[in-house]
Parts: structure tokens; C-alpha cells; sequence
């Protein structure tokens, strides 16, 4: 869940698709996300870790939105 009251991290920045859904550009790495990137700063609920996406870290599928 977005967290509004936080600031983005630095670098990053919030955007919109043609069709209006939200993704997040994170300027520093220049990749792209569908998560926003504040829900990776707190502990996933399952317990397991913190959240976020698993995998080598690149982008979600949106490069060159």
C-alpha cells in the first residue's frame, strides 16, 4: 500500500501511463516500477524479509514508458 505521507526516496519520481495507472521511475538507476518504491522500506507483512520485488533488482517491465 502507497504511503503518501512519506516522501519518495531520493531520485525516484511518480508518473502516470497513457491509461492513467501510477509507476515510479527511479531516476538514479533510470529504471522503471509498477511498485512504489516506499513499500520497500518496510517489513513485508508476511514476515518474510522486507518488501519489495525479488529477482536482480532491474525494472519491472517498463522501460520506455
Amino acid at each position: 500500500m502507497p504511503r503518501p505521507e512519506l516522501p519518495l526516496p531520493e531520485g525516484w519520481e511518480e508518473a502516470r501511463d497513457f491509461d492513467g495507472k501510477v509507476y515510479y521511475i527511479d531516476h538514479t538507476s533510470r529504471t522503471t516500477s509498477w511498485i512504489d518504491p516506499r513499500d520497500r522500506l518496510s517489513p513485508a507483512q508476511d514476515g518474510e524479509g522486507w518488501g519489495g520485488e525479488a529477482g536482480d533488482g532491474k525494472a519491472s517491465g517498463l522501460e520506455g514508458v
